[in-house]
């Protein structure tokens, strides 16, 4: 859970289908960089909120470290070299669908189990068939549809994978069900661009400091 309406909606769509349903929140950014304008201890806060209204649990997991070497260092050492890397995809495939999958592998010991499940707010959809690798599909709402920052993702790690909200539109849909619940997420805006950058405003700023 990111702190936003639509991993909040997708916590109560799980829940409402009747899922044992423990909300996770991961904190990729030190938020002690002066100039960056990352909420995490805010979303934090807002998750375990959610989660209070919602009647679930909650954990945080840091991944400062994992996000610093294998997205940020990334990400400098390819603008270095000429290329445009897309950290959106970069996190999805090594952070949250690597190295979070893993921890919370390593936290349950059954992760993977027919009864165990992974589930973001991502507006997109999984084809799972028995013994088929998963298909990743658009999601209805085609203005926010999320399947190409996820297009990095290894087959395997979609395994056991929901997107409660693939099949639904947020305007007319996802806000309104926030809406209906009274979710403190359910006016909050959406986070736009790359954290890290922060008062810099421009990604080229950012790489001259």
């Amino acid at each position: 859970m990111s702190g936003g309406v639509d991993s909040s909606v997708a916590a109560y769509i799980l829940k409402k289908k009747g899922y044992n349903v423990e909300g996770v929140y991961m904190k990729n950014w030190d938020i002690r960089d002066e100039l960056g304008r990352c909420t995490s201890d805010k979303d934090w806060s807002d998750v375990q909120k959610v989660c209070e209204q919602l009647e679930i649990s909650c954990t945080r997991i840091d991944l400062v470290k994992e996000y610093w070497n294998r997205i940020f260092e990334n990400v400098i050492e390819q603008y270095e070299t000429g290329f445009t890397p897309n950290p959106d995809i970069m996190c999805n495939s090594e952070i949250k669908f690597g190295v979070l999958l893993e921890k919370l592998r390593n936290k349950t010991g059954r992760f993977g189990d027919d009864d165990i499940w992974f589930a973001t707010g991502h507006y997109a959809r999984i084809d799972q068939r028995p013994g088929e690798t998963p298909r990743l599909f658009r999601g209805v709402d085609s203005s926010k549809d999320q399947s190409f920052f996820l297009s990095g993702v290894k087959a395997g790690s979609l395994q056991n994978v929901i997107f409660p909200l693939g099949e639904l539109r947020k305007r007319d849909q996802v806000r309104q069900i926030a809406l209906d619940l009274k979710l403190i997420t359910a006016e909050k805006e959406e986070s736009m661009g790359i954290c890290f950058i922060g008062e810099r405003k421009r990604f080229s700023e950012f790489m001259c400091k």
